[in-house]
């Protein structure tokens, strides 16, 4: 059990249960009573700024967390991300400073997360093999001395 003052996790524990409508499990770490106090400040915090949260929950995300996930910014932008306040922009920007804030969702546009990993090389390599060629196809010419058929755009030198 927690070291913590028996009486003080009882409160807690009831406070938990009562507004979140579900039972806190307290074990041998302290890990649980802070995220059971994370959550309840997320609660008071929505109940001090509903607009900031009725925005957020008029944008339907494509990211969500796993269960019982909260993102700890506090550090950085004095926030938590959580599945109630979770936006596509605010997960692309922590997947590109860190991909391993992947290991925090449950579901997530795998073709945008593709992409925001690739590195710059790769990307330009990409979007050359996708640009339209203006160039109109030929056939392919036969080089008399080799026998091989070369392509448009082969490179060849030729001295005269």
């Amino acid at each position: 059990m927690c070291k913590a003052d028996p009486r003080k996790l009882n409160d807690l524990k009831l406070v938990y249960e009562e507004t979140l409508g579900k039972p806190l499990i307290i074990s041998d770490c302290s890990g649980c009573i802070s995220d059971a106090i994370t959550e309840l400040s997320i609660v008071l915090d929505k109940i001090n700024n509903p607009q900031k949260y009725k925005k957020m929950s008029e944008q339907q995300s494509k990211y969500k967390l796993k269960p019982n996930t909260i993102i700890d910014l506090t550090y950085s932008t004095g926030e938590y991300v959580t599945n109630s306040n979770v936006t596509d922009e605010k997960m692309i920007e922590l997947i590109k400073k860190n991909p391993a804030y992947l290991n925090f969702l449950e579901e997530y546009p795998e073709d945008e997360v593709e992409k925001l990993l690739k590195k710059p090389e790769e990307k330009k390599i990409e979007e050359k093999k996708a640009a339209p060629k203006d160039e109109k196809k030929e056939a392919p010419k036969t080089d008399s001395k080799t026998e091989k058929k070369s392509e448009p755009g082969d490179v060849r030198v030729v001295k005269k």
